[in-house]
């Protein structure tokens, strides 16, 4: 491209102005590479589409790829059509109008590319403040899984050496939220409603935390995820009915 595109370089114009075989060569490797990469990316995306199985979020985001894909295809034609018919000079009107598309495509291109790579800085700013949909949800399932690793420590992860995302220290808490309520499945009462699953599974970490010696198993009746989102949910929803560890109601008469 740089050998064919010598000629408009040193004439001081646009290349796609020129006619002449060297604008057909130039836009026909343009084109080429042009159209290649959004082909792969529709391709694979159509794939992931047919085979399903996919969250909604993920459908939506594969969706997006085969719309920039069609669109990037589409410029690959037009740019290719361009020069061909510049080389020939041929349809001046749809050249002159590719050309202003170009330029405009530039900026575009250009405010998109500013916008991509400000999204990690406004990120880490977002969860620096503790806004964040991660931040905030952790801040949800804080008094519970407090008041949970004091009565099964063992739950507790190692620390990471590293300061770890928001997502991942989620992602930590429902861990060792998870795992606590299968070790006081041992010291819950036989009939635990899901109304009262909070102050139940409050009572069985009070009787473990004395002492208390453990029971036949009972499953919590709480229900399973598929995914973090879900399942912040799921214990999200328990915690509203967590009683304050600083009230002594929080402990039913059965548990003392």
């Amino acid at each position: 491209m740089l050998v064919v595109g010598t000629s408009a370089r040193s004439s001081g114009t646009y290349i796609d102005l020129l006619p002449g075989w060297p604008t057909a060569v130039y836009f026909g490797l343009f084109s080429a590479w042009a159209g290649a990469m959004p082909l792969i990316v529709l391709i694979v995306s159509v794939e992931e589409l047919r085979h399903g199985q996919l969250s909604v979020p993920v459908m939506a985001s594969f969706g997006l790829f085969v719309s920039l894909a069609v669109w990037g295809l589409e410029e690959a034609a037009s740019i290719l059509a361009m020069g061909l018919l510049s080389a020939v000079s041929r349809a001046r009107e749809f050249v002159e109008l590719r050309v202003e598309l170009n330029e405009a495509s530039y900026s575009y291109l250009l405010i998109l590319a500013t916008v991509c790579a400000a999204l990690p800085v406004v990120q880490r700013a977002v969860e620096t403040l503790g806004v964040d949909y991660w931040s905030r949800s952790c801040r949800r399932l804080r008094p519970m899984w407090a008041d949970l690793i004091v009565s099964c420590p063992e739950v507790v992860l190692g620390q990471p050496s590293q300061r770890i995302s928001p997502r991942a220290r989620a992602h930590r808490m429902c861990i060792e939220v998870r795992d606590s309520i299968s070790l006081l499945g041992r010291h819950l009462d036989a009939d635990v409603s899901a109304a009262s699953a909070a102050v139940a599974l409050a009572d069985a970490a009070h009787r473990r935390s004395r002492g208390c010696p453990a029971r036949a198993f009972t499953r919590l009746p709480l229900a399973s995820s598929g995914d973090l989102k879900s399942e912040l949910g799921i214990l999200a929803e328990l915690s509203k009915d967590w009683p304050p560890s600083s009230k002594p109601s929080r402990v039913s008469e059965k548990a003392r």
